[in-house]
C-alpha cells in the first residue's frame, strides 16, 4: 500500500437509507479488514474495523480470520451498541462507539497491530515529528493514548480524548487507531503510523549527530565510548548471571508489569 493513494473506494453515508445501504456497508466492511491484512498492518484475526452509515455501525466480529469473512458475518449494531444483527462483535466495539460519539462527522475507524508501531507504542511515547512525511500530512506527531485494559471504557476514553488531537493515534503497549472519512482514508492512516514508527527505529540505530533532533536518544547511544559501551554489556552480563544464581525468590520480588493487550 502506498501512501497518498486511496486504497479503498471513499464512501459517504449521510442517512440510514435502505437494507441495501446497510449490506453494501458490511461489504465494505470486509474489504478494509482484508486490505488491512494484505498490508501487514495485522496478525490472525487482531485488528478491527468499522463504518458508519447513520445510525447504525457495521463492525468485523471476534475472532474471525479476514481470509474467512464473509458480509453475513459483519455485525450492526446501533450508537449505544444493541445488535441488530447476530455474531460477536469486536471486543475493542466500546472504542468504536466513543470514537463516533465525540465525533459524528467521521465515518470509519480501522484499528491495527501492525510490528513497527506496535513495538514503539511500548515505550509508551508518540512517533515525533518533524518527518517529510508527518508535514505531508499537516501532523506535528503521532500521540499515544495512556494504556488501559483492552476492550475496556478507560481504554476507549483515553483513545477518544487522544484522536482529538490527531487522526492517528498509538494505544500504549497495544496498536494503532485511525479514524476518517472513509475505511481507505483511516486505514492509509494507519499505514503512515506504520511506515513512521519504522522510520524513527531505524533512525535509532543512525551514528551520532544524525536524524536532525528527532531521536536524541539514539545519539546519546551513540556517542558512547567503546569502553563505556563495554562496561555496560559486562554489566547486564553480570546482573543476568547473579539472576541464576539467585533462583526464582528473588525475581519475583520485582514489580509486575501492566498485562499485555488481550485479543479483539
Amino acid at each position: 500500500m502506498q501512501l497518498g493513494q486511496p486504497t479503498l473506494e471513499a464512501r459517504s453515508f449521510a442517512s440510514i437509507g435502505t437494507d441495501e445501504q446497510a449490506w453494501e456497508t458490511r461489504k465494505a466492511v470486509v474489504h478494509a479488514a482484508r486490505a488491512m491484512r494484505r498490508a501487514g498492518l495485522t496478525v490472525g484475526s487482531l485488528g478491527n474495523v468499522s463504518i458508519r452509515t447513520g445510525a447504525r455501525i457495521c463492525v468485523t466480529p471476534t475472532r474471525v480470520l479476514a481470509a474467512d469473512l464473509s458480509s453475513e458475518q459483519v455485525v450492526v449494531v446501533d450508537l449505544e451498541g444493541r445488535q441488530e444483527t447476530g455474531g460477536a462483535p469486536s471486543g475493542e466495539l466500546p472504542l468504536h462507539l466513543e470514537v463516533y460519539r465525540r465525533n459524528p462527522s467521521l465515518r470509519a475507524v480501522v484499528h491495527t497491530h501492525s510490528p513497527w508501531a506496535t513495538a514503539w507504542s511500548h515505550l509508551q511515547a508518540g512517533i515525533p515529528g518533524p518527518t517529510q512525511e508527518l508535514s505531508y500530512y499537516r501532523l506535528g506527531l503521532i500521540p499515544c493514548a495512556q494504556w488501559a485494559p483492552a476492550g475496556s471504557g478507560a481504554l476507549a476514553r483515553r483513545a477518544a480524548d487522544a484522536l482529538e488531537e490527531a487522526p492517528v493515534i498509538l494505544l500504549a503497549r497495544h496498536g494503532v487507531v485511525g479514524v476518517g472519512g472513509s475505511a481507505g482514508e483511516a486505514l492509509e492512516r494507519c499505514a503512515l503510523a506504520e511506515h513512521q514508527a519504522q522510520i524513527q527505529w531505524l533512525l535509532r540505530l543512525a551514528p551520532a549527530d544524525r536524524g536532525g533532533g528527532v531521536i536524541p536518544r539514539a545519539r546519546r547511544t551513540a556517542s558512547r565510548t567503546p569502553k563505556l559501551r563495554l562496561t555496560t554489556q559486562l554489566r547486564h552480563v553480570a546482573w543476568s548471571i547473579a539472576d541464576r544464581r539467585a533462583g526464582p525468590a528473588r525475581r519475583l520480588g520485582r514489580a509486575p508489569l501492566p498485562p499485555a493487550a488481550g485479543s479483539d
